[in-house]
């Protein structure tokens, strides 16, 4: 596997320059996110549906959280970029020996409260108005040996032009927890009758496919919550 090798100051050179092509590119960048900073590890699962997607993230991260990004990508794509080791990209390798060294090295970095780890468990590029969504499996042993502490956060990041040449983005973020099988309001998602739990005090995802579940959930509240831009 390529191991990330973050350089801080290569990271904030990039950062500036990618924060100019994100405003030049996009019209508006809207962040709608119910995510307070604490302390723990955090693993962020978001959609994948653009080149954009890594450099989205770092973004939006130090505008809710103080955490040292990591991004888990293809091993195939992060050899044509290698460069994007020294903004915590590191490789894993589907169907190979090679794949459990990778998703151990994801737990060590959780094992640092001041990390975020990124993953996309769509495994390839779709529409970012693709509903439902459909994940991989493979990214879920990632979490039994994840420390106690791990909050589980959703992202979803969708595009529209509306009325303009440009398009906006639009940035939705909120605790996985809120979204989960217990105490989860089907008909108005994102709302918890009352037994909502922090990630990892309560066994709240058990399988992937409730992990799968739960982000369709958050993702129909911001597809919602989308079709409001349309009316401004």
């Amino acid at each position: 596997m390529i191991t990330a090798n973050h350089h801080p100051l290569y990271a904030r050179i990039f950062d500036w320059i990618m924060k100019g092509l994100l405003n030049r590119h996009f019209r508006c960048i809207c962040i709608e996110s119910e995510i307070k900073d604490q302390d723990g590890p955090v693993l962020l699962i978001a959609n994948h549906f653009s080149w954009w997607d890594g450099f989205i993230v770092r973004y939006v991260v130090p505008k809710t959280m103080k955490k040292k990004v990591f991004v888990m990508m293809l091993e195939e794509e992060l050899s044509k970029r290698p460069f994007l080791r020294k903004v915590g990209a590191f490789s894993i390798k589907r169907n190979s020996r090679s794949a459990a060294e990778s998703i151990q090295y994801a737990r060590q970095i959780l094992e640092n409260p001041d990390h975020l780890l990124l993953i996309f468990p769509q495994g390839q590029f779709q529409s970012s108005h693709q509903y439902p969504l459909n994940f991989e499996e493979g990214w879920f042993r990632i979490l039994p040996g994840a420390p106690e502490n791990t909050r589980l956060v959703f992202l979803a990041a969708l595009t529209d032009y509306f009325s303009s040449r440009r398009p906006g983005l639009y940035i939705h973020m909120d605790e996985a927890s809120r979204y989960s099988a217990v105490g989860a309001d089907a008909d108005n998602p994102g709302i918890n009758s009352g037994n909502t739990t922090e990630f990892g005090e309560s066994p709240a995802f058990q399988a992937p496919k409730e992990v799968e579940s739960a982000y369709n959930l958050f993702l129909k509240k911001a597809i919602q919550h989308q079709n409001l831009h349309a009316n401004r």
